[in-house]
This record gives structure tokens, C-alpha cells and sequence, in this order.
């Protein structure tokens, strides 16, 4: 009898298209997530030149859930969460989150970072390239990586 279906095979099919569903969102958002930055990726060795941003900043609503948020207001307000500058431009910060899968937290990198200290930087994401002497931008980079040269007192 392949015709007739019982309540219970029903039930079951909806529940595996369901979780089909769930499987197939939860690989786009990864992908959304985590493919620009493993594309686009530069590595540089630059000089902090200003700390223009918050220690802690969500720009936008996390799933509906987490409202914007910043810790202060940044000194640069070409974007709503502040940027860094160096000698090859501007870079910005990832985004605050309560679990930080990918990489350092905004928190761990904001710390490192000093003024007048060389770092090689590793950026990613869409915007512009880090060139030597290059201007602030509201299209930038985001810092994945931050590893200091020297020892620096700052």
C-alpha cells in the first residue's frame, strides 16, 4: 500500500523537510559569514596611527534580538562603530558577539592594538586595499589578525 501514508509518516516526512530547512539556512549564513573573509584577505605591516573607535559596538540588530550597541561614542564617525587608521589607511573592528567563532574577538584586538606601534595587520573583507598613505574611508577592511613587530611602550 504506497498510497496511504499514516499520520505518524506524515508527521515524519515535515519533520526531516524541516530540518532539511534548518541544515541548509545554518550553511548559507556560515557561508555568508566566514567566505568574504577567506577571499578577500591582505596582510601588511603598518603603524597605528589613531584609535578611532569603540571597544565594544554592534552596528546593526543581531537577529532581532541584540539592539546597536557601542561602548562610546568613536572618534571617527564615518561609521557607526569607529575605524582605525595607520599609515595604510583605514581598517575597522569586527563586530561585538557574545561567542566569537571566527578569529579574535573586537574586545582581544582593541586591546593589542597601541598608538605609534608597528603591527602586521591581516584584513578581509569587502572595501578598500590598505595602501601606504592611505585615506579614512567608510568602506573598509575588517582587522582579523593583529600581531605586533616589535616590542612597543607605546
Amino acid at each position: 500500500m504506497k498510497g496511504t501514508q499514516t499520520p505518524q509518516t506524515k508527521s515524519l516526512r515535515t519533520l526531516h523537510k524541516y530540518l532539511f530547512g534548518v541544515f541548509v539556512f545554518s550553511i548559507a549564513v556560515v557561508g555568508l559569514e566566514v567566505l568574504p573573509l577567506m577571499v578577500t584577505r591582505q596582510t601588511e605591516i603598518v603603524t597605528i596611527t589613531e584609535i578611532g573607535a569603540a571597544r565594544e559596538c554592534r552596528s546593526r540588530r543581531s537577529w532581532k534580538v541584540l539592539p546597536k550597541f557601542r561602548s562610546e561614542q568613536p572618534s571617527f564617525d564615518l561609521t557607526y562603530c569607529g575605524l582605525i587608521r595607520s599609515d595604510y589607511g583605514s581598517f575597522e573592528l569586527p563586530e561585538s558577539r557574545v561567542i566569537s567563532l571566527f578569529g579574535a574577538s573586537r574586545e582581544a584586538l582593541f586591546d593589542s592594538l597601541t598608538v605609534g606601534c608597528r603591527f602586521e595587520v591581516t584584513v578581509a573583507g569587502p572595501g578598500l586595499e590598505l595602501r601606504e598613505n592611505g585615506p579614512a574611508s567608510n568602506r573598509n577592511r575588517t582587522l582579523v589578525r593583529a600581531r605586533p613587530i616589535e616590542e612597543c611602550l607605546g
